[in-house]
């Protein structure tokens, strides 16, 4: 399974009880990064992607042990326990600022190689930067 995360520079996923990831040309490399694999997402997450039929929601995090390695999941919340689940490649997307984040990703890095850098310009930010990693 890959992970997709969206965080601020201190690892923040949510401030204020807020997405990090509401940017229009995020959404769009992120499908076109995650094509013709199946990209899974919560109930939260589905107003980010207005019918598409790769995407799947689902808020049972048993999926993850069940689906296949060339299938993706976008995390907006934080999950119970993200070291037990079998992720084989960790994609981050990075803002160039600092929220006052009341949850943080805290997934140890070390377990994972980065493979590949990516500047873009969004549609709210100047820069986001999208890291992939594989796991080692």
């Amino acid at each position: 399974m890959k992970l997709i995360v969206c965080l601020d520079e201190r690892g923040g996923m949510e401030f204020n009880k807020r997405r990090q990831s509401r940017d229009s040309r995020l959404i769009e490399d992120m499908l076109m990064l995650t094509e013709p694999s199946v990209l899974y997402i919560s109930e939260y997450s589905k107003l980010l992607f207005p019918d598409n039929e790769r995407v799947t929601v689902t808020d049972d995090t048993t999926f993850f042990m069940k689906e296949s390695a060339e299938d993706y999941y976008f995390m907006e919340k934080k999950l119970p326990d993200l070291k037990s689940y079998p992720i084989s490649e960790l994609i981050i997307y990075h803002w160039n600022r600092h929220y006052p984040s009341d949850v943080w990703f805290d997934l140890d890095l070390s377990l994972f190689e980065l493979c590949e850098i990516k500047d873009f310009e969004g549609s709210s930010h100047e820069k986001i930067t999208r890291e992939v990693f594989k796991k080692k």
